[in-house]
């Protein structure tokens, strides 16, 4: 898992390195990771806007819309903590 892994760092070092856009930098990290990190985050975050839903229609306060961008922006914050204390040598 770790090799397929490191052989996907290594195919997209040159995106990782040079950040441009935030899908092309989530797009570059393996699969396998962002899935999971996609799959769990999502997971919480829905279960936090349902209970927000529900505090605020409780206090009569307007509902707020699901935050998927800050949905990506945290899968790619984590991913690239992950790889970067796993590939030191990347400057990811």
């Amino acid at each position: 898992m770790i090799w397929r892994i490191r052989h996907d760092i290594e195919k997209n070092k040159i995106k990782l390195e040079n950040l441009s856009l935030l899908i092309e930098y989530q797009n570059s990290f393996p699969l396998f990771l962002t899935d999971f990190f996609n799959r769990f985050i999502k997971m919480l975050q829905r279960k936090k806007y349902e209970i927000l839903t529900r505090k605020r229609k409780q206090k009569g306060l307007s509902l707020k819309n699901f935050d998927t961008n800050y949905v990506n922006k945290t899968i790619v914050f984590f991913t690239s903590m992950i790889l970067n204390i796993a590939f030191s040598n990347t400057k990811i």
